[in-house]
């Protein structure tokens, strides 16, 4: 799957069957994330920094370096991310709710395609790509709101479970104290005024 394959079947097979008023949930595939606004890097052109500050109505002064521009674009370029998608999906009407990277068992369609390939694995003896694509289509036919429904619910169960886990998290962190150095003194590293002495080194007077 490509970006522009990708897009082409939202806008001509998810958008006419979506309901009103949506709400689409997308992992971070890259051809979901695809920025419309994208910042530039540290290796940009100077005039694209210029340019991408302009735009945004960040303030800069005209007469900064490459690295003092990337500075304050960095500072600036998360909370300005803009994906395509979300433009052409919010301008139907639809929400859209972003997956944590790293998390596909919060994606109740992952759930969905372990069952159609353990069906497939079961029935397809011969290895053929047009009976995969028969088998598949069966039991994406077959499957019904009961099995999306215990999906979507186990996938509420977990959520449930990460919020629990994540107060948890803090409560036990704010308990731990972490000592930076050690504040104990070795005997072996300090000397007193006679071993001084004895050494041939006057001790300092205060």
């Amino acid at each position: 799957m490509n970006k522009d394959n990708y897009y082409k079947w939202v806008t001509e097979k998810l958008l006419p069957n979506l309901s009103k008023n949506s709400v689409v949930v997308l992992d971070n595939a890259t051809y979901h994330c695809h920025q419309s606004n994208r910042a530039p890097s540290s290796n940009s052109l100077k005039k694209d920094m210029v340019n991408w500050l302009t735009e945004n109505n960040i303030s800069f002064n005209s007469t900064m370096f490459k690295p003092q521009l990337y500075d304050i674009i960095r500072k600036h370029k998360q909370v300005l991310v803009k994906y395509s998608l979300d433009g052409i999906l919010s301008k139907e009407g639809h929400d859209i709710i972003r997956l944590p990277p790293y998390h596909p068992d919060l994606n109740p369609i992952e759930m969905i395609w372990s069952q159609v390939k353990q069906y497939i694995a079961k029935q397809n003896h011969n290895g053929s790509i047009k009976k995969i694509a028969e088998l598949c289509k069966q039991k994406m036919e077959s499957m019904g709101d009961s099995e999306w429904g215990a999906d979507c619910a186990n996938v509420k169960k977990l959520e449930e479970e990460m919020w629990k886990n994540e107060s948890f998290m803090d409560i036990e962190m704010d308990k731990l104290t972490v000592t930076y150095g050690d504040d104990t003194t070795n005997d072996s590293d300090t000397s007193t005024e006679d071993e001084d002495d004895d050494l041939g080194v006057a001790p300092l007077q205060p």
